[in-house]
């Protein structure tokens, strides 16, 4: 043979009916490639249950509130300072009651605030312990710290509801205003019992736990 001397063997020719047939099982894997629709994203929170989308659209819902009501109370304090600050300057007198009012939309922001802060994650908190427990233990630890602050909240709250409900009951009024406190003290248990549910729920759903800012750097 001539292939045993070092040379190669020639070369079969391929069959017409064989060769048709490798076309036909192309052109119908091209076909069939190009009818197929394209994979699609699969969205994870379509997989989730029903009471955790719930629970989103609530954290999502409170904060819009809370942001919108220390919004429109930054706008009262910064428009009775500049007010109070224009009347003296041109008539030399300063609003009847314009700090006292200050002061009140101050504390709803600062307390609308303290929701917005638990639903961020950016409350202060002492992180010299963080690296005492195992790494793998990060998890668990997380829902026993959510479910212990939300008891301490609900505690607070709580409290804060008794002193609301004896200023209700007094009829106590503001020194200078003789205006009603309470609605300005009912902002007070609203603000811990809103961040209680919050952590209620980051206990309950992980998945809707914030990042805290110095983990993400």
């Amino acid at each position: 043979m001539s292939w045993a001397n070092g040379k190669s063997a020639p070369r079969r020719p391929i069959p017409t009916w064989c060769a048709r047939s490798a076309a036909r099982r192309s052109r119908s894997s091209s076909a069939s490639s190009a009818a197929r629709p394209p994979a699609r994203s699969v969205d994870l929170t379509a997989r989730a249950a029903p009471g955790e989308r719930a629970a989103g659209a609530l954290l999502a819902g409170l904060a819009r509130f809370e942001s919108t009501v220390a919004i429109l109370a930054y706008i009262v304090v910064a428009g009775i300072i500049f007010g109070d600050v224009l009347a003296r300057e041109l008539f030399g007198k300063s609003i009847w009651g314009a700090q006292r009012l200050a002061v009140y939309a101050t504390i709803v922001a600062g307390y609308c605030g303290f929701g917005l802060a638990t639903a961020q994650g950016t409350h202060l908190r002492p992180r010299f312990a963080d690296h005492w427990i195992p790494a793998r233990w990060d998890a668990v630890m997380n829902r026993v710290a959510d479910l212990v602050t939300a008891a301490a909240l609900s505690s607070m709250a709580c409290f804060a509801f008794v002193f609301f409900h004896e200023s209700y009951s007094l009829d106590s009024k503001a020194p200078v205003l003789d205006w009603r406190v309470w609605p300005v003290q009912g902002v007070i248990p609203l603000a811990f019992g809103l961040s209680a549910l919050r952590h209620a729920i980051f206990a309950l759903y992980p998945a809707h736990r914030p990042v805290p800012a110095i983990a993400q750097e």
